[in-house]
């Protein structure tokens, strides 16, 4: 049992030291943490819609990717509607520039899944957005094309992806 906490603490610290942010971070991992955190609330509200408030800064991890870039898992802390701390952690997949290419749920404290609702409203967008194309084509017209760039994004995180990046 010794050994194995033993054991468990060197990994630990071995993980702290290669991950967390502090010390000799590559400067694409700097850039995307930097974006996250100076767009954390809407992260949030994008994530959890009726979430009241972040409690605490977001936290972050790095790990380099065999194929080039990082993934930077950053975790947020936030009170939701009734008040209850709550916490999701997000994967963000980093190219070797700092351009965040998709994010991905690790972990969350809530029962409905972190951008769940966001992708509901997607789905309600989408169907307009078809409805706007269809009737176009059945009137000879060009389909709008802020309704065809709608129907590209796959998931509400391709939204946030593209506010991410923006800067």
């Amino acid at each position: 049992m010794r050994v194995l906490t033993s054991t468990l603490a060197l990994i630990t610290i071995l993980f702290a030291a290669n991950g967390a942010l502090g010390g000799d971070v590559p400067e694409a991992v700097t850039k995307a943490h930097a974006a996250v955190q100076k767009n954390a609330d809407a992260i949030l509200k994008f994530a959890y819609p009726t979430a009241k408030e972040m409690t605490d800064a977001t936290s972050a991890t790095y790990h380099e990717r065999l194929g080039g870039g990082f993934t930077l898992d950053e975790k947020f802390n936030y009170a939701d509607s009734d008040g209850d701390r709550q916490s999701f952690t997000l994967r963000f997949k980093v190219d070797d520039n700092g351009v965040v290419t998709s994010i991905s749920e690790q972990q969350r404290s809530e029962i409905w899944p972190t951008f769940g609702t966001g992708n509901l409203l997607l789905a309600a967008v989408k169907s307009s957005a078809q409805d706007k194309i269809d009737e176009a084509r059945r009137n000879d017209q060009p389909p709008p094309q802020a309704a065809l760039l709608i129907l590209k994004a796959d998931d509400i995180t391709d939204v946030v992806v593209i506010i991410l990046n923006r800067d």
